[in-house]
């Protein structure tokens, strides 16, 4: 996790927008698999918005999908779908690359 963190920091600061997803989907990887899925959530999330903002549809919505699995197994079932559906949206509107 701390290697990530510092990651981070590092492409945030010579704004390196793919890594800076790319790096917090790992990191919400990191985070599901040891049982931090409020964190996890976050970092997928993150990773989404990262991803949508420089236009990897096919990454956004990958990231969509993976905070809505956090959210399922978080018992937000209501907001879980409302996520995969966005992701759905997104996946289905991608520019074809």
């Amino acid at each position: 996790i701390n290697y990530y963190k510092e990651a981070s920091k590092d492409a945030e600061a010579i704004d390196l927008k793919s890594d800076i997803a790319r790096i917090a989907l790992g990191l919400g990887l990191v985070y599901e698999r040891t049982g931090q899925l409020e964190e996890a959530l976050d970092q997928y999330l993150l990773s989404s918005e990262r991803y949508g903002s420089i236009g990897e549809q096919d990454r956004e919505a990958h990231s969509l999908n993976n905070a809505a699995g956090a959210q399922l197994d978080l018992g937000r079932h209501s907001d879980a779908l409302d996520t995969y559906r966005s992701g759905t949206v997104v996946y289905q509107s991608r520019t074809p690359q």
